[in-house]
């Protein structure tokens, strides 16, 4: 059949790696597989010798690369092989506010910006990790563990694969008890509301509680925040977004009986680009705006009176958005904000 045989070795760094190589070649319109073995040594045959482009691909550790290699005839007369990957890991220990290691934590890793959004979570036994894989660049790393979290670290891993050893520390999650009522004082029993947490800017998560019949819902959150971001959406009532700042005492929150129109303008959004509805410290994307209010994409009534702003921002950016428009919505008003379609 005019096959070579072909024997190498894959690494690491300076580990073995098991894995699923994949040989193409387009303009021959080929593509073969070859395993390495658990000591990483790979025995296969391929149609010939010369330059290959080749998909790099292991579970454990977790790596996919792509790389061109050139397979030369040994002295043997085998075709013979040496991949030699970055290691590119991303090392270092999860502990407690006594330095502690925890003995079970969940790490959730990001990119820092760019268009990728994908967010990787991985299971640390021990406190300590290592981590291989990733593409050189910046990433947000942050750490969850039975009744605790982390601050979100910003770990860089170098053109030469090379980071930092990262210390995370978890400590217990902060508490927050609000009350809610009426303009007359009165609770608001079985109501929903949603605690905003951000993630990779203007990432949102938002997780849903409902009082009880005095008004009362609590939260975990963030320790050491300066404030934290809710949304009162309740049907019948006005959609009220809100911020406290955390504490040990109960905190009321009044929730007007009026409700308004916010009514936007912009242009297509670009795909490095969105439009997000703030009010204070706090932020809407417009599609979470839209679920709350049954809305449509420009126009959201039961909006509860205040003051907004209606602006463009670059995916990724914490900086100055690139446009707003603000204004005050009355009780049983219509606020319309309107961005310049050609700034």
């Amino acid at each position: 059949l005019g096959l070579e045989e072909v024997r190498g070795t894959v690494r690491l760094g300076d580990q073995p790696l098991a894995g699923r190589l994949t040989f193409g070649a387009p303009d021959e319109n080929l593509s073969i597989e070859i395993r390495s073995a658990v000591d990483g040594s790979l025995e296969g045959h391929l149609p010939r010798l010369g330059k290959w482009h080749v998909d790099v691909a292991s579970e454990q550790p977790s790596v996919h690369r792509q790389i061109d290699v050139e397979i030369r005839r040994g002295g043997d007369g085998r075709g013979r092989l040496e991949i030699v990957l970055e290691d590119r890991a991303l090392t270092g220990e999860i502990v407690d506010e006594n330095d502690k290691h925890l003995d079970r934590a969940i790490l959730k890793i990001s990119p820092k910006a760019g268009g990728r959004r994908e967010v990787v979570q991985e299971r640390v036994e021990g406190g300590l990790f290592r981590l291989t894989g990733f593409e050189p660049g910046d990433y947000l790393l942050r750490a969850e563990g039975p009744g605790r979290v982390s601050e979100t670290v910003v770990a860089e891993i170098a053109p030469d694969g090379s980071s930092p050893f990262l210390k995370i520390v978890a400590v217990r999650e902060a508490q927050i008890a609000l009350r809610l009522v009426t303009e007359q004082g009165s609770p608001i029993p079985s109501a929903s509301v949603n605690i905003l947490r951000t993630t990779l800017f203007p990432g949102l998560t938002s997780i849903s509680e409902r009082t009880d019949a005095t008004g009362r819902v609590s939260f975990r959150t963030q320790p050491g925040a300066s404030h934290q971001c809710f949304a009162f959406a309740q049907e019948g009532w006005p959609v009220h977004v809100f911020s406290v700042t955390p504490g040990l005492e109960e905190q009321q929150v009044i929730i007007p009986g009026a409700t308004g129109t916010i009514q936007v303008e912009r242009p297509a959004p670009k795909n490095s680009e969105t439009f997000l509805l703030w009010r204070g410290p706090c932020f809407l994307p417009l599609q979470l705006l839209q679920m709350f209010t049954r809305g449509n994409e420009t126009r959201f009534p039961g909006m509860a009176p205040g003051d907004y702003r209606f602006c463009r921002h670059s995916l990724g950016s914490l900086g100055s958005p690139a446009q707003c428009a603000e204004g005050v919505l009355g009780p049983y008003g219509v606020l319309s904000l309107e961005l310049d379609k050609h700034p």
